[in-house]
């Protein structure tokens, strides 16, 4: 079972959905195929193959640094957390009282 930081399964669950569509759009808008970007990993010295990129993806677990070295090898400026949306029916937001 992966781990969940102490998030909630819930928001466990819409976090990897939500890096999943990012990461996915991102591959969309540098016209980027799964091959390409494996091709790209693997020259800056990251051991990865297209089937585990692909299921990486899938599931949206993948951490931070691995979802920055993708980005920057992908050519991206900025990762767009909220142009991509955080895929729920209410806003991500921190409780004040």
């Amino acid at each position: 079972m992966p781990k969940t930081l102490g998030m909630s399964p819930e928001l466990s669950a819409r976090s990897h959905d939500w890096a999943r569509r990012i990461m996915q759009m991102e591959m969309k808008r540098h016209s980027m195929t799964y091959p390409e970007l494996v091709k790209r990993l693997n020259e800056v010295g990251v051991d990865e193959n297209e089937r585990n990129l692909r299921n990486k993806v899938g599931r949206g677990e993948f951490s931070a640094a691995f979802m920055l070295v993708c980005m920057k090898v992908m050519g991206a400026k900025a990762i767009p957390v909220e142009e991509w949306g955080w895929g729920g029916d209410e806003p991500l937001t921190t409780s004040q009282s």
